[in-house]
């Protein structure tokens, strides 16, 4: 990588190819046996939904009006969620009883992620367009142990940032920023000395939107941006150029807004090439997950009963629970129904323009 003195979700599984990444993207057809659509924003059948998610708890996260923006989970047997709030705030959460176990303050612009260390459930990570990405230890509180920043030519004006993420084995952060003079930089930092290690600023030219790294490969860097790129880079190497190992043009900004449909997330599955999807519609009435495996997209679950318009989820592939949060200020958990039903209440909305979008909209994002 260079040395800085200037500055979609990707659904790559550990077993895949990279060159494969983008190829299984494209030519998705919806599994379905109704193909009349009357345009009204419902057209599946259904029969087609194989399961129910009920509601099992919900919390309000703060009293007065407050979106959840951005959430992650502890993987552990009993795990915990961060949520990242719009009053540039995290609180932690027990996922189980959604209790509060932390409130973690200090940032002074928006929080644009928060995430766990993939060691230590101990350890919080938050990200903020002020420019900082801090460490909190909840064993000392809402204090914050560690702030990485990019001070390197004007510490008065640090660089925003607008996401990051943690490599698989905890030694490395990577923040992506909005444009900065024609330019949008990958910054990375040595966790264990918060030292800027230096950064790629020639590969995107539009704010970056996401960064991910790769589950099991802690040198392999995904990225998209408004530019509509996507790119995926192995660290290892000296330079950005012999980083780069492949870009995608979707020719759309990455995560896009598809109509009055919104793709939520994308989650791996316990199946192997299966990506799962959670859609909205509306003022969020119509919550519904589908499944993209071998080119097929088919509706897969309702969760009926939602109440707001939903930003962030997590899942969890083992125990399928879902989690949701969104502009109501709502921490929703939803467990699957053991057994299947009938009156689905309003239908999934599949549409062809959903399908023409997923490789720009998700494909960065399911890499987390």
């Amino acid at each position: 990588m260079k040395a800085d003195g200037a500055g979609t979700k990707s659904a790559l599984n550990s077993e895949d190819p990279l060159s494969d990444t983008g190829s299984r993207m494209h030519g998705l057809e919806i599994e379905s046996d109704d193909d009349d659509g009357d345009g009204d924003g419902d057209m599946s059948n259904p029969a087609e939904v194989f399961r129910m998610y009920s509601l099992q708890h919900e919390v309000a996260v703060a009293r007065h009006r407050t979106y959840i923006l951005h959430m992650n989970a502890s993987v552990t047997s009993n795990p915990r969620v961060a949520v990242a709030l719009s009053d540039q705030s995290c609180a932690i959460y027990d996922v189980t009883q959604l209790s509060k176990v932390e409130t973690l303050c200090g940032h002074k612009g928006t929080v644009v992620n928060v995430r766990f260390s993939p060691g230590d459930e101990s350890l919080v990570y938050s990200a903020s367009s002020d420019g900082t990405i801090k460490l909190w230890d909840l064993r000392i509180g809402n204090q914050s142990a560690k702030e990485f920043k990019d001070d390197t030519e004007d510490s008065e004006k640090l660089k925003p940032l607008s996401d990051f993420d943690i490599a698989a084995d905890g030694r490395f952060i990577c923040g992506g920023t909005e444009l900065i003079h024609d330019d949008a930089f990958l910054l990375f930092w040595d966790i264990r000395s918060t030292n800027l290690l230096g950064g790629y600023w020639e590969s995107h030219t539009d704010d970056i939107t996401q960064v991910c790294f790769h589950p099991t490969k802690p040198d392999t860097l995904a990225s998209g941006s408004t530019d509509g790129l996507m790119n995926i880079f192995d660290i290892s190497k000296a330079c950005e150029e012999d980083a780069l190992q492949l870009s995608l043009n979707t020719e759309s900004s990455v995560r896009k807004l598809v109509e009055s449909c919104f793709i939520v997330d994308a989650h791996q599955t316990n199946t192997l090439g299966e990506v799962l999807l959670l859609t909205t519609a509306g003022r969020g009435e119509c919550l519904r997950t589908l499944a993209v495996n071998k080119n097929k997209l088919k509706p897969l679950s309702s969760l009926a009963g939602n109440k707001q318009i939903v930003r962030t989820s997590w899942y969890d592939r083992n125990s399928e629970l879902l989690l949701t949060g969104g502009e109501g200020g709502l921490l929703s958990l939803w467990k699957p129904s053991t057994h299947s039903e009938t009156d689905l209440g309003t239908n999934l909305k599949v549409n062809c323009y959903e399908v023409q979008t997923l490789s720009t909209a998700l494909l960065p994002e399911a890499l987390k």
